[in-house]
Parts: C-alpha cells; structure tokens; sequence
C-alpha cells in the first residue's frame, strides 16, 4: 500500500484533472428525481468526498437490482431504506451518494477506496463477477483511477507466482488452471466463501494455507449520467489477447519444462487437483 501511495497517487492527481476537465458531458446530464418523503432531509445531508461540499442535484430511491450488491458490501444497511443522492462537485462532475435511513434517521453510506485510502460513494466503486457465477456482481471498493494503476503490475505478480511458486502444489494448481489474463485480487476482489476451495492450497511443508488467483470474468461501474452500468475492461495489462492467448501459454510451458524437466512438468499438469 505504502508503494501506491508513494509512487501511484502523484500519477493518479494528474488523471483526475484530465477527467474532471472533460465533464461537459456531465453537466449535460442528470437523471430525473423522485418526490421522495425524506427529500428535504436528503437535501440536508453533507454531499463530501474530500473535495468539498457537493451541490444537490436530485433523489430517488435505490433501484431494486442494486440494493442486494449495496447491502452484501454494506451489512450494517442490511434493514435500511436505501437512497440514491445526484450531486455534482466543484470540478462538475456527476456523483451518485448513498443514504440509508433508519428508524427516521438518515446517514451517507461511503466506502474507503482499499489501494489509495481515500473516501469513495458506492456508485463510484467497481463491481465484479466471476465465470461460475456470472450473474452474481459484488462491490470491489476501488476507484476506476486506481484499479487502472493497480492492474498495471498484475499480470507480473501472476507470471511470478508460476516461476517461482510457495510450493508444489501451489504450482501444480496454478499450471491446471492455465493463463491467467483478467484481474484478480484475494482482498479487493474476494472469492466468495463456497468456492473458495477451488483457489487455495496448503503448503505440504509449513502447512499453511496459501490463496491462488481467482480472475474476475466481467467488471462494471454504475453511471450516474446514464443511470445504467458501463462496462469495464479487466483485462491485465501486458497479457495477451485472446488469438495470442494459446501460443503465449505454450511458450511459457516450454520455459518451464527447460528449467524443470519435461517430464515434471507435464506430470503437474495431469496429476489430479
């Protein structure tokens, strides 16, 4: 974390300015509001990311496809009735806040961006699937600026993980599952606990349990102009498109099969999970 913060967040300053100066689409747009009972309360609230204060643009209630995605991230909102807040910053952007209210009491729900530490409305997280559950999203609270950076040395971390793995039998699981070429990140993009066994071996020598990649198969952000889901792209920067895939794969299975033996290699690869 501390390398992000050193390295990353000057880079990221300067991607923020260059988004926030192309917003006149932005201030274009804006979704409808709704005559919602708490609106005068809503209005009321302190619309802040660390920027400053935010203007109030509309409120309506929560759409119903995102409530179970915002309560599995946000536990404590679970019995909440939940709000969407439009506000726009001083740079004119769009901000999508989120308001639980509770027994008569109003609060914002706000996440903390897990690479960079800094405040995130939940509508400014990305959101994740994975192949066996495709239909299934859940919240990563990263921003789009630093899952950018971040995905940047993911593809590197992977290749190590291969060439000079925990253990045998991190490497055996590793070389079954293939290439790995999309995001993945056991705490910012968790495996849900039913699967978990599918991505996690023990150490034969020191018995700990180790994690092994799970990658996203689809990635999302809400648009608050747009007030749908725009997609976002997970593939790992530096790894192979999809007609290269197969030749990069074998590449890396012949470097290996030098440095380890033929016969070692091809036996991991068949020996049973």
């Amino acid at each position: 974390r501390s390398f992000f913060l050193k390295h990353l967040l000057p880079l990221m300053g300067g991607a923020c300015s260059r988004r926030r100066s192309s917003s006149k689409l932005s201030k274009m747009c804006g979704p409808p509001g709704e005559d919602v009972a708490c609106k005068d309360a809503l209005q009321k609230l302190e619309l802040d990311t660390g920027g400053g204060a935010c203007t109030f643009l509309s409120c309506r209630h929560l759409e119903d496809e995102r409530i179970n995605i915002y309560t599995d991230a946000f536990p404590e909102s679970s019995k909440s009735k939940l709000y969407a807040i439009v506000a726009r910053d001083n740079d004119g952007e769009l901000l999508e806040f989120l308001a639980a209210e509770l027994a008569g009491h109003l609060e914002l729900v706000m996440a903390d961006c897990a690479i960079m530490m800094m405040p995130l409305t939940p509508a400014s997280c990305i959101e994740y699937a994975f192949a066996e559950e495709p239909d299934s999203w859940k919240l990563a609270k990263i921003s789009s600026d630093a899952y950018s950076h971040y995905k940047a040395s993911k593809f590197g971390a992977w290749k190590n993980l291969l060439t000079k793995p925990d253990c045998e039998a991190s490497l055996r699981r590793i070389l079954q599952t293939g290439l790995v070429t999309t995001m993945f990140d056991q705490t910012i993009f968790p495996t849900p606990q039913h699967l978990l066994n599918r991505y996690q071996v023990r150490n034969e020598e020191t018995g700990k349990m180790l994690r092994l990649p799970h990658p996203v198969a689809k990635l999302r952000k809400w648009d608050p102009c747009s007030m749908a889901y725009v997609p976002v792209d997970p593939h790992l920067d530096g790894a192979p498109q999809s007609s290269e895939k197969a030749a990069y794969w074998e590449q890396l299975l012949d470097e290996l099969r030098a440095q380890h033996g033929i016969e070692y290699i091809n036996s991991m690869m068949s020996t049973a999970k």
